[in-house]
């Protein structure tokens, strides 16, 4: 899990959101030898207190206390593969194909989640080794274009800035709201580690709160071109 997130200076709400979606998609990178103790809580926080959303607490100390307790890396790396990557029969796939469209890969959500992609002119690489509509790919998704917003909103391109705004707003009402309450109940009702059940949990309660978020700094944009 690449822990490269790095985040110096907090000046805006876009750059925020950007960061904690990067955080979480780094999350759900197949893991490749980094610590889950290296886990940035503390910018974390610092990223949600800025846009408001000091109500997130519970989820990440539900994480930590796995952190905090004596536990076995070993044993994470093994229930992160148990429950998101194989090489078993995968309890809690993380694509949300599985959940709308009968438990079939590829199906029209990914296939739905890939033409959005090609519409930003985004290619999967062919190394990527997960389905278009994997959690670590949407949320990767989120945060391009959240990124891509920070860059209009730096140049004043206030109505680009609202463009991405609602593409974000339509991607996680399509895609990411859609599905993921499912993979967090399957999830939750299937690993013991407070380190998954709490991460997931964050991601529903994060995703529910920055869709209403949007709808607040759309509206900034606007008062900004009066």
């Amino acid at each position: 899990m690449s822990q490269s997130t790095e985040l110096n200076v907090i000046d805006n709400k876009s750059e925020a959101r950007a960061y904690i979606y990067k955080w979480l998609q780094e999350k759900f990178v197949t893991p490749n030898g980094e610590k889950y103790t290296e886990f940035d809580f503390s910018t974390l926080r610092e990223a949600l207190a800025y846009i408001g959303m000091n109500n997130l607490e519970a989820p990440i100390l539900e994480m930590e206390e796995t952190l905090n307790q004596n536990y076995s890396e070993k044993d994470a790396v093994l229930e992160f593969c148990r429950l998101f990557y194989g090489p078993q029969k995968i309890p809690c796939p993380p694509f949300g194909s599985y959940y709308v469209d009968t438990m079939i890969p590829m199906n029209k959500s990914a296939v739905m989640a890939l033409e959005e992609y090609l519409n930003w002119g985004l290619v999967l690489s062919e190394n990527t080794g997960c389905f278009p509509d994997h959690i670590a790919i949407e949320l990767e998704f989120i945060y391009y274009l959240a990124a891509k917003e920070e860059d209009a909103r730096e140049q004043r391109d206030y109505l680009k800035a609202i463009e991405l705004v609602d593409a974000q707003q339509q991607f996680l009402a399509k895609h990411l709201i859609k599905w993921v309450p499912q993979f967090v109940e399957k999830t939750v009702e299937t690993t013991n580690l407070k380190l998954f059940s709490g991460l997931v949990k964050f991601i529903n309660e994060f995703l529910k709160e920055d869709y209403r978020l949007l709808n607040d700094i759309k509206e900034q944009y606007k008062q900004s071109m009066n």
